[in-house]
């Protein structure tokens, strides 16, 4: 191997002062001969191969002579694994060829460079909207969320402003107050009201962070936010949930209270039912039929709206009441079989479509009640016929049951 003239000792330079400088380099200094045996090796470099003896041991480094660098592993006095760049020249040492490596410890500059790349992972795939402005409000960063939110594509809301998004839901006092807060304790979160790009708005969730570097001074505002339109489309939801069983609750004591003013003798049989187990008790598997027979013809009335005398669903309600009443089913069961139906439905309705279940199933159960109360009137007059174990446990063998003629 030719050394290189130009990095050949003169014989006046003194060793020692060239030792003295390759120990106290923070870098890592090694000399290998040209098998690749340690010839020298400073302190820094001791400490990177976790302090073992290297003097005249062959470390396998991968020696590429030239302007070139590599990165290889190391591991420190504490057994950590780290990494260091490695640059590699030819040169002559004390009169024989040689090569001298340089490395340079990366670890720490590699963990941040991780860093990096895992928050720029997590930036993209959190499924807030995040928005990243300088301290005067210009736009220098947003995710992907966000133009999934707003509607607005990284390029466009780069170099402008948050106001973008404004609504003019909100009044000036209560920007005023964010900012205060934000000045006061370097955060605020709350709910506001925001325009996409199309111009609907939208209610989110939003926290505004401030963000300092060494010197305490502010460098960015952080914004992190997430749409609640579905939120708050469950949760109407579950308010109109809570309306349609109260709804129900008042029809059933209006149902109670009409009975009560109602012609004693001719209503006998269906106060009795509040004497006995009511349907959805002593004939569950009856009773469940009946729920969702029932659920079936309060969504046929919710296409109609509209209970004419030519519509199905007088005529489905009739046979359903028939066949309430030959269970001999009273008040409370027509009242129960109303609140169930619309306590399973209210799952799978929109707020909207829920609300008109409410109201259209308030003049079906009063019609029902009012098949049940004509059924009774004319089969149970005098004596009701007592519930028949097998018809309870199979709903359509009692639909086949023939009528008794009225008295």
């Amino acid at each position: 191997m030719t050394a290189d003239p130009r990095l050949q000792l003169e014989s006046s330079f003194d060793k020692g002062a060239v030792l003295g400088l390759f120990s106290a380099m923070p870098d890592g200094i090694v000399v290998l001969d040209d098998a690749g045996v340690v010839l020298y090796a400073n302190t820094s470099a001791h400490h990177m191969f976790g302090g073992r003896p290297l003097l005249g041991k062959n470390l396998g480094l991968p020696i590429d002579l030239g302007n070139s660098c590599s990165e290889i592993e190391s591991i420190d006095s504490a057994g950590r694994i780290g990494w260091a760049e490695l640059r590699a020249v030819a040169f002559d040492w004390l009169g024989q060829p040689a090569i001298a490596v340089s490395l340079r410890d990366t670890t720490e500059r590699r963990a941040l460079a991780q860093q990096l790349v895992l928050a720029g992972r997590v930036f993209e795939s959190a499924r807030e909207g995040i928005i990243v402005t300088r301290p005067d409000g210009v736009i220098v960063s947003v995710n992907r969320s966000f133009t999934e939110i707003t509607g607005y594509s990284a390029e466009e809301a780069l170099g402008r402003t948050p106001r973008i998004l404004k609504s003019h839901e909100h009044d000036r006092a209560f920007y005023t107050l964010m900012w205060k807060a934000i000045a006061k304790n370097g955060f605020w979160q709350g709910e506001v009201v925001n325009r996409r790009k199309d111009g609907s708005l939208y209610p989110e969730l939003l926290s505004i962070s401030r963000i300092r570097d060494a010197d305490a001074q502010v460098t960015h505002l952080v914004g992190i936010f997430s749409d609640l339109t579905r939120r708050k489309a469950d949760e109407a939801a579950l308010e109109a949930a809570k309306l349609q069983l109260r709804q129900s609750e008042k029809i059933r004591e209006e149902l109670e209270r009409r009975e009560a003013i109602a012609n004693p003798a001719s209503l006998s049989v269906v106060s009795s039912m509040y004497s006995v187990v009511p349907l959805s008790q002593s004939a569950r598997d009856v009773f469940a039929e009946l729920v969702s027979r029932y659920g079936e013809i309060l969504a046929l009335a919710l296409e109609n709206l509209a209970l004419k005398a030519e519509n199905p669903v007088s005529d489905q309600l009739r046979e359903l009441a028939d066949d309430m009443g030959y269970l001999q089913a009273g008040a409370r069961d027509v009242a129960e079989l109303h609140s169930m139906t619309l306590a399973n439905n209210a799952k799978t309705v929109p707020p909207m479509k829920a609300k008109a279940m409410i109201e259209e199933g308030r003049f079906l159960v009063l019609e029902l009640m009012g098949y049940l109360v004509s059924f009774y009137r004319k089969n149970y007059y005098r004596s009701p016929r007592p519930l028949d174990p097998v018809d309870a446990a199979n709903s359509k063998a009692s639909r086949r049951r023939p009528k008794k003629e009225s008295a």
